[in-house]
């Protein structure tokens, strides 16, 4: 029997694609939703940040109560929400009600990745795997992040279709499905004997914490060019908001296509290289950008972005999964990490559009993102704790503790019931020490 198999696989990753896509989802609706709740478009982009912030604060809370009162409990109740949400969100009059809404998803589509985490490590602890399950963990990185440049498509079509009260509404069949999968399919939480609710701060993780830092740089740069190059291509260029999306489309397909691949293998180092590098060349690439450059060399430029996408966020998920002991709360922080970077490229975006949106001032958003992305590849070549590839058997150090405990308790036992010193008995000693040491 597999130890992932599809039925448990497919529930977890149609929750973890909600979030993604929904950080997208809206932004070809602002235009009719201002005109609809008749405010401003520069007000109407709070929906953005109010689900961006949400989701900031709610991953490490979802990841801890998931550890707390079970990875099923939480992923269920984080699917309630986000359906509530897209209720109030459809059936809304008034901005204030559509900001509620917002949160209300970003809440909810945020407790599922965290607790989507355990659940695979829970899985693969029963099962005995030796090492991280590499293409489980790919799959779930492609439905979490690479998804995220689908909303824009999704979105234009909604809304050409049928308007924007669907962006809202399209959340409650998707999480009916969910939930009545996750039901059928997901084992039910084990009974909890232990209630622990102390969460140990990154800062006493230093490798931990340098995986934040790296994932927080690549996304300010990743949602940069997701949002700021969809703006300039609009005003601009003059596209189409369902234009402008599909020129997007190649950077999530080759984010999807590469990052399995290298999920599946662990590997960690090679991919953050190139990560680092291909963002690097993509930020500069942007400084060539004007109105009259071809179509292609946009596309050229997504690509690019796609591949920086897809290794930065599998390479770094597969470190975090091996560096983490409480896996719920550090999965939790390690998307928050990714949504202060998206915070931080709609502040740059602002900035930079503030009064006009010109080559010239997407010029200026290219000279930030090229410094950025020269402090991510440093911080990969100043990194000498990143492995290759991750071949730990014991998944985190506590469980490699838990390890070296019970050799220890295996070897005192032998040395009191060991017998009178002989050549037996002199080979078991040696083996006891070194035992001893080891576990050390």
């Amino acid at each position: 029997m597999k130890a992932f198999p599809r039925r448990f696989v497919i529930p977890l990753l149609t929750g973890s694609a909600i979030n993604a896509v929904n950080t997208s989802l809206i932004a070809t609706a602002l235009v009719p939703i201002a005109a609809a709740v008749h405010v401003s478009v520069g007000q109407a982009a709070i929906l953005v940040t109010a689900l961006y912030v949400a989701c900031a604060i709610a991953q490490p809370t979802a990841g801890k109560l998931a550890e707390a009162f079970g990875p099923r409990r939480v992923f269920i109740t984080g699917l309630w929400i986000v359906l509530v949400g897209g209720l109030v969100g459809g059936l809304s009059q008034n901005l204030t009600t559509l900001i509620v809404a917002r949160v209300l998803i970003g809440t909810g589509s945020s407790a599922v990745y965290p607790s989507a985490m355990l659940l695979v490590r829970r899985r693969a602890k029963t099962a005995g795997l030796d090492a991280p399950p590499g293409g489980v963990l790919g799959g779930l990185m492609i439905a979490g992040a690479a998804t995220a440049a689908l909303g824009l498509p999704i979105g234009g079509v909604l809304v050409d279709a049928w308007g924007w009260r669907t962006t809202f509404l399209i959340n409650v069949p998707v999480a009916l499905a969910t939930l009545a999968m996750v039901h059928s399919w997901i084992p039910a939480d084990p009974a909890r004997t232990r209630l622990e609710l102390k969460i140990r701060l990154p800062r006493t993780n230093p490798p931990l914490m340098r995986t934040y830092l790296r994932f927080a740089v690549a996304c300010v740069c990743i949602y940069t060019v997701l949002y700021g190059l969809t703006q300039w291509l609009q005003v601009a260029r003059g596209m189409s908001a369902k234009e402008a999306g599909l020129l997007l489309l190649p950077m999530s397909a080759v984010s999807a296509v590469i990052a399995r691949p290298i999920s599946k293998r662990n590997l960690i180092r090679g991919p953050l290289l190139i990560s680092a590098i291909t963002c690097l060349a993509g930020s500069a690439s942007v400084l060539m950008l004007t109105t009259g450059a071809p179509t292609i060399w946009i596309v050229a430029i997504t690509v690019v972005f796609g591949i920086t996408l897809g290794t930065t966020t599998s390479a770094n998920q597969t470190a975090l999964y091996t560096q983490a002991d409480q896996l719920g709360t550090a999965s939790g922080l390690f998307r928050t990490f990714g949504f202060l970077g998206s915070i931080a490229s709609s502040a740059l975006i602002s900035a930079a559009f503030h009064t006009r949106v010109t080559d010239h001032h997407l010029h200026m958003l290219a000279v930030a993102m090229t410094a950025l992305s020269a402090l991510g590849l440093l911080l990969v070549l100043a990194d000498r704790t990143i492995m290759t590839r991750s071949q730990n058997r014991y998944f985190g150090s506590s469980f490699r503790t838990l390890a070296k405990r019970r050799l220890r308790r295996s070897l005192l036992a032998a040395t009191r019931h060991r017998r009178t010193p002989n050549s037996q008995g002199r080979a078991i000693d040696n083996a006891v020490e070194d035992g001893l040491k080891e576990a050390r």
